[in-house]
């Protein structure tokens, strides 16, 4: 080959060399850009599916109806009063009631206080037929129940009202023998219980309501087969009791609800007359009594809750009654409302954070105690069942936990107390 010949296959020869190298960076680079797509879409799109997957998760969670074993149907529950109804089918898997770790000691007609700091005080009570002066802390954090210091004295059929400074005060009861003028202060923070001054009166089945000022109002009650009306403050400040006026009719086995107004509406009872259906409120202001309507029928462990809207709700009271029924502060009248699926006595009342109302146990025509449960709608003023706990409860507590669940404790059989605690 001559010397120009040379020259052009060595010139394509670089050529193609360069051809050659430049689609390999061009390989290269194509195989970088397929690496860095699939690195930034795949993790991308595995969040998406797992945010839409844990969005669905926590939607029905918010929206379905836990339901019973017992029952396959379509239910609807409100999760506040401001969110949509949403209906679902039940699942018969899950229930509205669950159990929760059990108190040391079975109790009926003791106390059930929430604490500033969310745990629950239990306090005395009835062990089969043991007056009891232990107390117990349930705590929500841990679903755990624990032992604290134990009251000074033995008693149930008694009140636990917490004080403005987070103090529990415990008033009178039964003991050993006769209703106590004793009361007891329990400090959250030490766990430690003291002496504070005696009521001037001898109290058994009597209500306590805390003020607006802090102070404590205790009304009615009996002793020795003798019903009360008189009733008394507790000043904080001093440790010290003082008569107030009486109320119009002795009573006990009532009711005290404290209005929005700071009025005290006291409902129902029994006396040496029989149970009654009068109703009368007491001004702080003026410590005075003043007659209000009267309810539609006597009543007796009954229950009265407080509603969001300011009116109150009165449930049963009588094995036979089926009626509740609501108070008007404004009106200062009565009006029925929707009629129970089951009348009871002895039962338990929550107002739920949505506003409705869960009543739970009690005892039924025929002396029966029960485990059924059912939950008034505020909207509708309509009753409807839900789930039976699992155990029949009469004379037990219901407590409204800082995440809204309901936490029931103690219950009786009829022949001694049973079950522990559950909840809603």
């Amino acid at each position: 080959m001559n010397k120009n010949t040379n020259q052009a296959l060595n010139s394509e020869t670089v050529m193609a060399s360069f051809i050659g190298k430049k689609r390999f960076v061009w390989i290269i680079l194509g195989i970088v850009a397929v690496v860095v797509v699939a690195a930034v879409v795949i993790p991308t799109t595995i969040i998406l599916t797992n945010k839409k997957t844990t969005t669905t998760e926590v939607t029905s969670t918010t929206t379905s109806t836990t339901a019973s074993t017992r029952k396959s149907t379509t239910r609807v529950r409100r999760t506040s009063t401001a969110s949509t109804t949403t209906t679902t089918t039940a699942n018969p898997s899950m229930r509205d009631w669950v159990e929760t770790d059990s108190m040391a000691d079975s109790r009926t007609v003791h106390t059930a206080s929430v604490l500033n700091n969310g745990k629950v005080l239990v306090t005395g009570g009835l062990s089969d037929t043991i007056p009891l002066n232990s107390v117990e802390l349930y705590n929500l954090s841990t679903a755990t129940w624990t032992r604290t210091n134990s009251m000074i004295y033995k008693r149930y059929q008694h009140s636990a009202s917490i004080l403005h400074n987070g103090i529990v005060l415990v008033t009178g009861g039964q003991g050993d023998g006769d209703c106590v003028v004793s009361s007891e202060l329990y400090d959250p923070e030490t766990e430690i219980w003291t002496n504070t001054g005696d009521m001037n009166t001898k109290r058994c089945l009597h209500t306590a309501s805390v003020l607006e000022d802090g102070m404590v109002l205790v009304t009615g009650g009996f002793v020795d087969s003798i019903d009360h009306n008189s009733a008394e403050l507790y000043d904080p400040s001093t440790g010290n009791w003082t008569p107030t006026g009486n109320m119009m009719h002795a009573r006990r086995w009532h009711q005290a609800s404290i209005l929005n107004d700071g009025k005290i509406l006291v409902t129902g009872g029994e006396n040496d007359k029989g149970m009654t259906n009068t109703a009368e409120l007491y001004d702080p202001l003026t410590k005075s009594w003043t007659t209000t309507g009267s309810m539609h029928d006597a009543r007796v462990c009954h229950t009265a809750s407080l509603l969001p809207n300011g009116n109150v709700l009165v449930v049963s009271g009588d094995r036979d009654d089926y009626l509740a029924e609501l108070y008007d502060p404004i009106t200062g009248n009565w009006a029925t409302t929707g009629s129970l699926h089951i009348p009871r006595t002895g039962h338990a009342a929550s107002v739920l954070t949505n506003g409705d109302v869960l009543v739970s146990g009690g005892r039924t025509p025929g002396a029966y105690d029960i485990k059924s449960s059912e939950i008034y709608d505020l909207l509708t003023e309509t009753w409807s069942m839900t789930d039976d706990m699992d155990c029949e409860r009469y004379q037990h507590q219901s407590s409204v936990l800082p995440n809204g669940t309901v936490l029931v404790t103690g219950a009786t059989n009829r022949i001694t107390t049973t079950c522990n605690a559950e909840l809603y």
